[in-house]
């Protein structure tokens, strides 16, 4: 069996200009958020692996924490005063924590052969759906009705995924 515990606290300390571009234009509030909060504060692993004779077992769980998409509107009030906090804006999202979990069951049926099949993403988890359309006064436009997830999601979103597989060591 195995557990970990990931806590994130990323700061951006320093902003520099660069020829050709303002510290505002490069480090603007939504890739300033995107740096320091896209990413999930926490993650938690727990994982156990079992083999008894020629039978095994893998269970693997994930669990990523909340994850911060800033606004793309850019507005000059937007982009230029950064330190509007998460959820400030309007268009700001917010990705909820989620649990994804993977399984896999191994046979040998003979010594140099191993058979496995398996799933990843076992329950089938997708990350929040993006709004579309106007919500609340805000246009999000039409994209994110055929488009639904954020590519910012921390374990895709693809959904589950079957395998099959046969080793063999020689």
């Amino acid at each position: 069996m195995s557990v970990g515990y990931n806590l994130n606290n990323t700061k951006i300390t320093d902003r520099r200009v660069f020829s050709g571009f303002t510290a505002q234009r490069l480090f603007a509030r939504q890739e300033s958020y995107r740096l320091t909060d896209g990413q999930p504060k926490n993650k938690l692993n727990v994982g156990l692996d079992w083999d008894y004779d020629n039978f095994g077992i893998t269970l693997r769980t994930n669990r990523y924490g909340e994850v911060f998409l800033p606004s793309g509107f850019s507005t000059a009030a937007n982009n230029n005063n950064i330190a509007l906090a998460p959820g400030e804006v309007p268009g700001d999202i917010f990705l909820s924590p989620k649990w994804v979990t993977d399984l896999e069951f191994r046979f040998k049926p003979v010594e140099s052969v191993s058979v496995a099949f398996g799933a990843n993403n076992l329950l089938d988890t997708y990350p929040d759906r993006l709004p579309f359309g106007t919500v609340d006064g805000v246009s999000y436009g039409f994209n994110n009705s055929f488009l639904p997830y954020s590519s910012q999601s921390p374990f895709g979103f693809s959904g589950r995924f079957l395998y099959g597989r046969v080793s063999i060591d020689f």
